[in-house]
Formats: C-alpha cells, sequence, structure tokens
C-alpha cells in the first residue's frame, strides 16, 4: 500500500539539503518579495534575529552593519555552522540604513524544501551571530482542531483497551520504537506502507503500524488522550532502519538509543519517521486513532540507559539531542495546529541516576537542571518553541511506594536529589521561571511514566501500592500546572526485574511478559477515584499512610471537586424477552452500517445480514465492534435495544459473556448491560433495557463486546475465531415481549 503526504507538493513538509538557487534582494526596494517583520521585532541585532515559515515561503529578518552587503545561507539540520563556506547561497540582502535585511525565498519549488533549514548571515566572509531556525511557524497545519478536553488528569501507560475504557482512563502514552516500523527496503506491496518526505520515498511495516492502530484507535475513540513515545532500540534486524536511526556513537549498553541528528541520513530518516507517525495520527478524520503528544526519547538525564549517544559531556548531548526535538516539533506542528511536544526526564534532579566515569564530569547521567537548562539556551539562542516536559516523579526508590517517607526529595529546588510525588509543587515553579518561559507562559507539564511498585505478593504488599497512587492522584489533581498523570503500568511486566507496578497481575501461565490475570487493590481505586465513590476507595490509605485526613499531604485539598467522571448507567438485559416490530439500527445487507473494529479485535466484514468480527486476542479480554452515529439517535420512547449473536463454543474460550455499551451525547455518559451467554454456538438474542437511562434521548453511539474466561488465543471456525451480531430498536414504546 501506498501512503503519501496529505498536502499537495507545493507544501509538502520535507527534509532539507542545501539550497541551490540564489534569488537577489535589495532590500525595501522589492516589495512584492517582503513580508512585514514580526510585531514584537525590535531594534535588530545581527545576524538572523527570526524566521518566519509559510506554506510556501520563508522570510528572514536580520541585522547587519548599515548598507552592508548580507549572504542568507540555509544549512541542514545536521550540518556545523562553518559549513556555509562550501555552500551556495540561498539569498543576497544590502542592510537598510538603520542595519536591517529581510529576505523572502521559496520553501520548494524543483528542490529542497527550507522547513527544517538553520538559516546563517554572512557579510565579508564574517557570520553575523549564529544560525537560526524558524522560530515564527505560520505553516498551514493538514489538521486543525480544539486540543482534546478529558475529564480529569487519570492515566495510565500502554493501555489494555478494553480496561482503559471501563476504568474511565482519560490519558494514556503509547511507544514507537522506530526501528520496529521503518525499513531500509520496502517489503512486498502488501506488507508495505510507502511514504514521501522531502521528495523521497521511505517504508514501514504495515503489519506493525496497523497492530498500532488498533491499540490507539479505540482508545482515542473513547476520549482518551494520547502522547507516543518515539524511540530508538538495539537491532539485529537487517532490514531496519533502527541502524540508520540510531546515534553513530551509541554505546550498545543503551537500552534505547539516541537520535541520529549528525549524518545527513540519519536526519532524513528521523525527519520522515515523525512526519509519518505525526501525520497518521492526527488526521482531522480519526481514521486510524488520534494522538495529540509527542514525547522525543525517553529520560534523557539519564541517556546512558535510555538515550545513549556514548560517553558526551551534557553541552554535547543536549546538543544533539535538540536537533531531534526540534525536527519532532515542526513535523507535529506542520500536521497538527495544536501539537504538543515534551522532553523525557527522571526523578533524579540534582543527584544523578547512574554511575559517571568522573563524577564531576558527568557524560552518561547528568542533572536534570543541566539537561532542561542547556536545551532552553539552546532554543532562546538559535529560535525558541513550544517543547514541554514529561516528567516522571517516582518514589526515591523505586521498589518502595511509601513517597510520603522520601527524605531526599526536599523542598528546596536548587538542592533537592530527587523530585517525587512528595515535592512535586517544586516543578511548576522551577518551570514558571520568566528565563524558562516560552512566549510567556511556562512550559506544560505531563507526567508520562511513574508508577507504585507492589512490594510482595500480599495483601499488605497491594494496599501499600493502592495508597501510594491514591496520595499521587490525590496531590496531582490538586496541583496547577499538571496537565496528566499517567501511571506506570496497566499490567506488571515480567521482564521489568522484580518490578510489580501494574493494575493488573501479570498471567504467569502464559509466554507473553504482560497479559492480565487479576485486577489488585490498585484497579478498584483507580477506576472509582475520579468518581463520587472516591473517598470510599480510598479510606483504607489513611491508616496505611498515619495521616487522619488527606487535607494534611494535599496542598488545596478540596473534597467536594473529586467526582469529575459520572459512573456509568447499569442496563438491564435479558436473554429471554422478545421485542416484537422493531426498527433495525443495523442491517449489514449493504455493508458495515459505520460499524468498525474496536477493542482487540483485528477485522470486520458483513457476510449474510451479519457482523463478523476476528480477533486473535486473549479470550477473556473484551473485543468488539462499535459504531458512531451521524445523528443522535432518540430512544426515549422505544428504550430497548436488541442485540442476536453467534460466539463460537470452543470449550477453550470457557463461559461467554456480552456487553453492550451506549454512549450519550456527552462521551462521558455510558450505560452498560452486561449478560452471560448460554452454551453451545447457536443464535442468542439479548434485550437491553435502556428505560432508567437519563441519556437515551440522544445516543451517539453503540458498543458490543464479548469475551471468554480464559487466556486461550487459539483459531477459530472459518480459520479465527469470530462472532456476529445485528441489532435493532421496537418500533413502539411497550415491553418487550417475554417467551
Amino acid at each position: 500500500m501506498v501512503e503519501t503526504n496529505q498536502r499537495s507538493g507545493r507544501h509538502r513538509i520535507r527534509t532539507p539539503r542545501l539550497a541551490v538557487v540564489v534569488l537577489t534582494v535589495v532590500a525595501g526596494l522589492i516589495a512584492s518579495l517582503l513580508v512585514a517583520p514580526p510585531a514584537a521585532q525590535a531594534e535588530p541585532g545581527r545576524g538572523v534575529q527570526t524566521v518566519v515559515a509559510r506554506d510556501a515561503s520563508i522570510t528572514v529578518f536580520g541585522g547587519a552593519p548599515a548598507g552592508a552587503s548580507v549572504t542568507l545561507y540555509a544549512l541542514g539540520t545536521e550540518a556545523p555552522e562553518s559549513a556555509w563556506s562550501s555552500s551556495e547561497p540561498i539569498a543576497t540582502v544590502t542592510a537598510t540604513a538603520d542595519g536591517a535585511f529581510t529576505a523572502t525565498v521559496p520553501r520548494a519549488e524543483g528542490r529542497t524544501d527550507l522547513y527544517y533549514a538553520k538559516y546563517l548571515a554572512v557579510t565579508d566572509g564574517t557570520v553575523l551571530g549564529s544560525y537560526r531556525y524558524v522560530d515564527d511557524n505560520r505553516v498551514t497545519p493538514l489538521a486543525s482542531y480544539p486540543y482534546p478536553e478529558p475529564l480529569n488528569k487519570k492515566g495510565v501507560t500502554l493501555p489494555v483497551t478494553d480496561d482503559f475504557e471501563e476504568i474511565g482512563g482519560q490519558h494514556g502514552t503509547v511507544n514507537i520504537a522506530l526501528n520496529q516500523f521503518m525499513l531500509l527496503e520496502p517489503k512486498d506491496p502488501a506488507d508495505t506502507i510507502a511514504f514521501t518526505s522531502n521528495g523521497r520515498e521511505f517504508y514501514f511495516d504495515a503489519k506493525a503500524v496497523e497492530a498500532r492502530d488498533r491499540l490507539i484507535k479505540p482508545v482515542s475513540d473513547n476520549g482518551g488522550v494520547l502522547n507516543l513515545i518515539f524511540l530508538v532500540q538495539p537491532t539485529t534486524d537487517p532490514n531496519s532502519a533502527g541502524r540508520v536511526l540510531a546515534h553513530p556513537d551509541a554505546d550498545p549498553a543503551g537500552r534505547i538509543l539516541g537520535f541520529n541528528t549528525v549524518t545527513a541520513e540519519g536526519v532524513a530518516y528521523y525527519t520522515a519517521a515523525v512526519e509519518f507517525f505525526t501525520q497518521r495520527y492526527t488526521r482531522n478524520d480519526q481514521r486510524y486513532g488520534r494522538a495529540t503528544g509527542f514525547i522525543v526519547g525517553n529520560e534523557i538525564n539519564a541517556q546512558w540507559a535510555w538515550a545513549n549517544m556514548g560517553d558526551k559531556p551534557v553541552g554535547e548531548f543536549v546538543h544533539d539531542y535538540e536537533r531531534a526535538l526540534r525536527i519532532t516539533d515542526l513535523a507535529a506542528r506542520a500536521a497538527y495546529s495544536e501539537a504538543r511536544t515534551y522532553i523525557s526526564l527522571t526523578h533524579c534532579w540534582i543527584t544523578v541516576c547512574g554511575t559517571n566515569p568522573d563524577p564531576a564530569n558527568p557524560t552518561r547521567f547528568y542533572p536534570a537542571p543541566d539537561v532542561i537548562e542547556g536545551i532552553n539556551r539552546l532554543t532562546k539562542d538559535h529560535g525558541d518553541y513550544g517543547w514541554h516536559v514529561a516528567h516522571h516523579p517516582y518514589p526515591q526508590t523505586l521498589a518502595n511506594p511509601a513517597f510520603w517517607n522520601d527524605d531526599k526529595a526536599t523542598g528546596d529546588i536548587e538542592t533537592t536529589p530527587f523530585l517525587t510525588f512528595k515535592n512535586l509543587e517544586l516543578l511548576p515553579r522551577y518551570l514558571g521561571r520568566d528565563e524558562l518561559r516560552y512566549d510567556g507562559q511556562p512550559r506544560r507539564i505531563i507526567l508520562s511514566e511513574q508508577g507504585c511498585n507492589t512490594p510482595g505478593t500480599s495483601a499488605e504488599a497491594e494496599r501499600l501500592q493502592a495508597a501510594c497512587y491514591a496520595l499521587a492522584y490525590y496531590k496531582t489533581r490538586f496541583l496547577d500546572g499538571i496537565d496528566a498523570f499517567i501511571l506506570h503500568r496497566h499490567v506488571d511486566h515480567k521482564r521489568e526485574g522484580n518490578f510489580r507496578f501494574g493494575l493488573w497481575t501479570a498471567d504467569q501461565e502464559r509466554p507473553e511478559p504482560d497479559l492480565p490475570d487479576k485486577p489488585k487493590l490498585i484497579h478498584e481505586v483507580f477506576a472509582f477515584i475520579d468518581t463520587e465513590r472516591s473517598l470510599e476507595v480510598t479510606e483504607f490509605a489513611l491508616d496505611v499512610i498515619g495521616i487522619e485526613d488527606w487535607s494534611e499531604l494535599v496542598p488545596g485539598w478540596d473534597p467536594a471537586a473529586l467526582a469529575q467522571r459520572p459512573l456509568p448507567s447499569v442496563a438491564g438485559i435479558s436473554s429471554t424477552a422478545r421485542l416484537g416490530g422493531t426498527t433495525p439500527i443495523s442491517t449489514f445487507d449493504q455493508g458495515l452500517d459505520g460499524w468498525r473494529v474496536s477493542d482487540n479485535a483485528s477485522s470486520v466484514a458483513a457476510d449474510s445480514g451479519d457482523l463478523v468480527i476476528g480477533f486473535d486476542s486473549l479470550a477473556k479480554l473484551w473485543r468488539g465492534a462499535d459504531v458512531e452515529f451521524d445523528q443522535p439517535l432518540d430512544a426515549t420512547a422505544t428504550p430497548y435495544l436488541g442485540v442476536r449473536l453467534r460466539v463460537p463454543a470452543q470449550p477453550e474460550i470457557g463461559p461467554r459473556f456480552a456487553r453492550i455499551r451506549a454512549y450519550g451525547e456527552d462521551g462521558g455518559v455510558v450505560a452498560a448491560g452486561t449478560a452471560r451467554l448460554a452454551d453451545g454456538g447457536d443464535e442468542q438474542r439479548l434485550t437491553v433495557d435502556l428505560s432508567r437511562w437519563a441519556a437515551r434521548s440522544a445516543i451517539t453511539r453503540l458498543k458490543i463486546w464479548v469475551r471468554g474466561s480464559t487466556t486461550w488465543t487459539g483459531p477459530g471456525p472459518c480459520g479465527s475465531p469470530r462472532w456476529c451480531a445485528a441489532a435493532g430498536w421496537p418500533t413502539s414504546g411497550g415491553r418487550p415481549t417475554c417467551s
């Protein structure tokens, strides 16, 4: 299959190379090529001061000696500043009497797009000032819609999509290990997605990408706000682009490698990769699912482990890393008007999360402020943009969830060794400093990965884990400046050392590392902490922590503000009731009628009046399909929904269940009915009673789920497990006929 940029060829966002066409402009004389400078432009300094990007042009503003002839160069992201001497200029201009110059050049006319380039001004062989990237981005994005407004800050990493919806998840993160998706050479056309970046074709593994679609789309369809984490892992796959994407100085000791922004090929591949994913997951139509935040790497202040570029002083590391951050921001902003880009940090603050060969000169693990302030200096000097912070405030000791006892998480941001949940309020204050702000505003903060370990398998260990989450959530709930608290992780991971961070235990009988087995106490706390049951499900934690009231440890505590999410309404459901005359919602005679793959399903197809859903996931996970209606359905007079199902009768599936979910006009208002299905593989009919559901007058969406009760994932009839369904409303408001 082939996927190309959605923008027309004239507007494609493409990776820069050296520009080869010279445009000579006499400042102030050729008005048709000039645009007004930014409103905030003061008396110009020396060199390039501002770079404005539009759909078809780049405008460079700067300062030089009065009347000087200024030659402008556009250099590739990877090029050193000195590369200008062997490059062709893009324009020559003459400074005005007050020392200002302006030049407007085409972004791309049969040559390299200059969107990602850095710009340099030279007079009489001397560089004026330093280089500058686009810092005033006026490119029309491919997609434009308001940033999602979730109900609250609650989220979880790597979500199990059906459970994520059941427990009210609002935020999530999904890893995008680029080496697993991007190819050096195409596979068979059916297994390859081709993508054009800067006039060059790049290739992605279709099956790997579509598997991510199936994770991302159900979460975003439910209103979840997702952040993608771009990574590069070590790989031995000869056709993986990981060899090009990884920093050439990376040491194999790194679990995650740094990005290659030091060669033209590395920049081309990385640019194409982030363009591909930012465009795919920010579309207006949400075809593949939606992600609106993009985290560049993982825990970069522990680069030796999580962003390895080899031994490097912090300044050298930040120099190479910031290039990737900037490319991501430019690509994301060209894809979606409100995209957010983040750096990722550990909970180590003044201390470091590892051992440096020379502790006095860190080359592997850095204090977090050195990284933040180093990036800030680079972006302030060479063109600032809206990068934000994804912090990981784990407890001081990862194995011990009792963060309220963290003795090295102190109240002074200048000296605290750790920045954990105990002293989290320091981070918004620190990022609120004038010198760290962007466009007058503090940089945004999400907590994108932090967890509460279960220090054992006892009930008391689960109580300690759940108490950790309760206090951490309450602190974050009432702390201004934090957009999201994304708990790590949904399911314990058998290869994550001896840590047990999950809401669920991992199934020890399965070979997979993180399939869910049993929910822990924290699962119930997570599910209801943002509802009217919040204080009820966390009351036990007061004794665990050793306090009498949450206000002792939670600044701004307001119990009246805890219920941010309505509890689902429980709908009655019957397997024996029968409807009289019905008005079909979906007949599937002419196709899918708008139904689509949802949680843990792999395919949907219409077959002789049935909707056939294929799956290859764990039997005990809910899986199914859903439909959004063009116009809300009013079931006030006819509040009964009929569904017929046929589910495989393999004994390996175990007892089987069905759940029907109806969604009100406010997506957070849901009615759900659950029934155990009769044994056997015959067609079964279910009737859902919505007569007591207040939102039944405007139903915007329906979802039908089924599940088994075992860990079976084997094939079923016709080559894969499948179930069939059809649905309709009664034609009148009478009670369904029972038999």
